[in-house]
């Protein structure tokens, strides 16, 4: 199934945003929608106009184009049709979506260079494969028997299968194939776990904050606000959240007996709580976390590109020491095991 694209979400909910925002009928919003892009998109937009028509909740119209919207984006609209501020959530989605495409431009340009570099270190290992291959006394530089042409040929076949399963791999994750198991044990990984944290919890904060400002009750509250993170990690507790406030319990007692909230959310909340600005606290915090966010995605770029550097240093050392001791300790051995 095809997903709208980061782009193209954030373009299509900015234009669904600001025209709410103006007070255009929402049915013209999704009639122009329909009437652009290419035809997968123009039949999704469509359909979205023709369920609204006939009554659906914006929300169960996206939900019913499929993958098309991502689960985080109908579960936020969803929560802005619930208090009434579905405008400001698509304008939110489409800073979230500008957000991605910043953190990944700037992901991809720090690890360009060192990207470069292992490429172009994986193209000169094949490139003496061929050449050793041509020599009059064959050498093995990888001493894997991969020599001339073909042994170029295979490892080239090597190289496109890693490749390939580190493709599909990144696309399972990014497309939730094997499920929520990968990002909860990303959740306990170092600075990765803490850029998942940060975002999740900018997203409960907001979604929080939206709810409590429509007046809705503080089960439907938090019960939508942990939802919005999409993340077992957090949802995984949401029928102990959901007894805590049946009981009686504030937000911040209910959260804090899951003991997977950190000390300094919950302290935040406890203290909105006790001064009654609950909402007001929580728009703050989302943004503070958004913040962190960005800090915590820059460190991971820089982890990866160190990676890919450390890849290419292993490589080269390893080449070099087999070069010496292929091509240059080799003949000496040999000819000390000829002298009588």
């Amino acid at each position: 199934m095809t997903r709208l694209s980061d782009r193209e979400a954030m373009l299509l909910f900015r234009r669904v945003g600001t025209g709410l925002e103006a007070g255009v009928d929402i049915l013209r919003i999704w009639e122009l929608e329909a009437g652009q892009g290419p035809p997968l998109r123009r039949r999704y937009m469509s359909q979205i106009r023709e369920r609204i028509g006939s009554g659906q909740s914006l929300a169960t119209a996206m939900k019913d184009c499929g993958d098309y919207f991502s689960k985080m984006a109908i579960q936020l609209v969803n929560v802005g049709e619930m208090t009434g501020h579905t405008e400001v959530v698509f304008l939110r989605l489409a800073d979230h979506y500008q957000h991605t495409i910043n953190v990944r431009r700037g992901f991809l340009a720090g690890i360009a260079w060192p990207a470069l570099q292992l490429v172009a270190a994986i193209g000169i290992v094949g490139l003496l494969i061929l050449i050793m291959g041509m020599l009059p006394t064959q050498v093995d530089i990888l001493g894997f028997g991969l020599v001339g042409t073909r042994g170029l040929v295979i490892y080239l076949f090597i190289i496109a299968a890693v490749a390939g399963v580190v493709f599909l791999v990144i696309q399972g994750l990014r497309r939730g194939w094997y499920g929520q198991a990968p990002l909860v044990m990303a959740m306990h990984i170092p600075v990765l776990g803490k850029a998942l944290q940060t975002i999740n919890l900018s997203t409960l904060s907001w979604s929080l904050a939206l709810a409590l400002q429509s007046g809705l009750d503080a089960r439907r509250s938090i019960r939508m606000a942990v939802n919005s993170t999409q993340n077992l990690f957090y949802t995984a507790h949401l029928e102990g959240i959901d007894k805590s406030i049946l009981d009686g319990e504030e937000f911040h007692v209910a959260l804090r007996k899951t003991n997977v909230y950190p000390d300094e959310f919950v302290d935040t909340l406890q203290a909105s709580e006790l001064s009654g600005t609950q909402a007001e606290s929580m728009m703050r915090l989302s943004d503070e976390y958004r913040q962190r966010a960005q800090t915590y995605l820059k460190m991971l770029a820089m982890f990866a590109g160190g990676v890919i550097w450390a890849g290419v240093l292993v490589l080269i050392i390893i080449m070099v020491f087999r070069i010496f001791f292929v091509a240059y300790l080799g003949p000496i051995n040999e000819a000390l095991e000829m002298m009588p």
